[in-house]
């Protein structure tokens, strides 16, 4: 195979003296096949060897020790008799995905983390049974008295904020959202204007529901509108990079203080947690290690 590629390759450079532009610019296509070309750049060229040793050079290591990181956890997790159901995982998907407005955000962020739900899936399987490891390895406990303790520290994080649910139809022009507003006006029921009219496909067959959101989740221009509206009040039309919206306020719930109840209090546990984990890790992979057979090349 090398010798036939070596040949081929002369072969291409005998022939390119005596072709016609467009037969050159052919042959640069077969040439670029053969010696792994990528990109090229005025007179130069970046072949996919040059980009994997920069890559290599800039995270190569990281990753290397991640994926052995993996493996080492999957062993000790099979040793331990340790594993991670698929509840717990698919819970833990959730609360990730409830993170964001609608789905479209949810899936716009896997997109641009170039990762697929299986693999997100995966991550977190990996990640709970490294967070139980450690947890036993290093008898990680939270008292009561640590939980308090962060709550008086940092009560304002835990403060609730005023919370809206509105509902919205959006449309592309100013006309359309016009011509709607007149409809609700005389009467039209909003729910059933927005599965009909609505070009927002995430909220389209909730009726245009969004459901509750506080301040900085959304687009400004919605919010700034959204908050100044009355109970069951429906706005002019708002614009936005993503065309017209009417809006209509549904519920509000005031701002109001935190406190240390059950629902904070599993919150804190899990952050002081966490805390520990992180702090515990680099000794506990150091312990695996030590104890495995590891051969870098």
């Amino acid at each position: 195979m090398l010798k036939r590629k070596i040949f081929l390759f002369l072969t291409l450079q005998f022939m390119f003296f005596y072709l016609n532009a467009q037969q050159k610019q052919e042959l640069e296509t077969i040439k670029a096949e053969v010696i792994n070309i990528v990109a090229r750049v005025n007179e130069h060229t970046i072949t996919h060897n040059d980009l994997y040793q920069r890559l290599f050079r800039t995270n190569g290591q990281q990753v290397l020790n991640q994926m052995i990181n993996e493996f080492l956890i999957e062993d000790e997790g099979k040793i331990q008799k340790i594993s991670v159901s698929e509840k717990e995982i698919t819970d833990k998907f959730n609360e990730i995905k409830n993170q964001f407005v609608d789905e479209q955000n949810f899936n716009r962020w896997l997109s641009s983390q170039r990762i697929t739900p299986e693999e997100l899936k995966s991550q977190i399987r990996l990640q709970l049974l490294q967070n139980k490891l450690v947890i036993k390895a290093k008898g990680i406990k939270i008292t009561d008295k640590e939980i308090e303790d962060f709550f008086n520290q940092n009560r304002s994080h835990f403060d609730i904020p005023e919370q809206i649910r509105c509902r919205h139809i959006l449309v592309k022009t100013k006309e359309q959202a016009e011509d709607l507003l007149i409809a609700l006006k005389a009467g039209a029921d909003f729910s059933i204007m927005a599965k009909a009219k609505s070009e927002d496909p995430a909220t389209r067959e909730k009726g245009g529901d969004i459901g509750f959101f506080t301040r900085g989740m959304l687009l400004p221009e919605f919010e700034e509108a959204a908050f100044k509206l009355k109970v069951g009040e429906i706005s002019e039309p708002v614009q936005t990079k993503l065309g017209f919206h009417i809006i209509k306020l549904e519920e509000k719930k005031s701002a109001r203080p935190a406190k240390l109840d059950k629902e904070t209090k599993s919150k804190i546990e899990n952050i002081l947690v966490q805390n520990k984990i992180s702090s515990a890790i680099p000794e506990y992979f150091d312990q695996l290690r030590q104890k495995s057979k590891i051969e870098i090349y």
